[in-house]
């Protein structure tokens, strides 16, 4: 039972189930049952999840970014905004358009599967973390599905303004995990997209720090600029290192395991 877990264990497995979420079906489905969790793949139009549960939790684990497919890339690189699913505010276009690709699969399990007496989970890395938050908030609103008890997001990129992160928070419990300096982090650009939940980070000796100083609101045109580009240009060219999915269940496994909290 996930409730059991301290927050550093919690922090861990969805990282690992995130790193899991990569995997292609037949290798994917076997990973998830040795964690003792029985996987459903779910695919629509290059969105894909896995839908994860046991006896006691029911966890949706959005798919990131798969380099391999220029979908999953131009979703990232637009700075469009609409307007969501339900709620107010307005969200990231692309994000939302793979959301809603795998919005119906998922209703669909998660009302076929009974989980009155399970709590539901959400979590992804990447491409699959936002794809993780729009679909959180929709579960949080959705009168016949549950509300979350939390979702857990890796490396995620800004999902929407700041009117729809502040309803978010205060709808699911939100742990946005951020590894050292990673770039997808930082895009897309503020003041236009915000970050919700709360942000635990990951230094570069691999230690976990309290949330970081936030920023002061106020920046210059060039330095707005030059660090949106300046964050694309690295992630085309490839510098993802402290966006990996791997390191950051590794950097939390070792913290689990060392961690004082009970």
């Amino acid at each position: 039972m996930i409730t059991d877990k301290n927050f550093a264990e919690q922090s861990a497995l969805f990282a690992q189930l995130s790193a899991f979420g990569y995997k292609e079906p037949a290798d994917g489905i076997k990973l998830f049952k040795k964690l003792g969790y029985f996987a459903t793949f779910i695919s629509n139009k290059d969105a894909e999840a896995y839908i994860v549960e046991d006896e006691s939790d029911f966890i949706i684990v959005c798919r990131g970014t798969q380099p391999n497919q220029w979908s999953d890339i131009s979703a990232d690189l637009s700075i469009d905004r609409v307007k969501p699913h339900n709620g107010g505010g307005k969200v990231h276009v692309g994000f939302k358009s793979y959301a809603d690709k795998l919005w119906e699969p998922i209703v669909t399990a998660v009302v076929g599967a009974k989980v009155a007496r399970k709590k539901i989970w959400v979590t992804g890395h990447s491409l699959g973390a936002a794809m993780a938050t729009l679909i959180a908030r929709r579960c949080a609103l959705e009168p016949k599905l549950q509300t979350p008890r939390a979702l857990f997001t890796y490396g995620s990129p800004r999902v929407g303004d700041k009117t729809y992160v502040e309803e978010l928070d205060k709808l699911v419990p939100h742990h946005r995990w951020v590894n050292d300096g990673d770039i997808v982090t930082k895009v897309p650009p503020p003041p236009f997209y915000s970050h919700c939940g709360t942000m635990h980070h990951i230094d570069g000796n691999g230690i976990v720090t309290p949330e970081m100083e936030k920023k002061k609101k106020l920046k210059t045109i060039i330095r707005l600029v030059v660090g949106f580009w300046g964050g694309l240009l690295s992630k085309i060219m490839g510098d993802t290192k402290d966006h990996s999915i791997e390191v950051y269940a590794q950097r939390l496994a070792y913290w689990s395991l060392n961690s004082t909290e009970e």
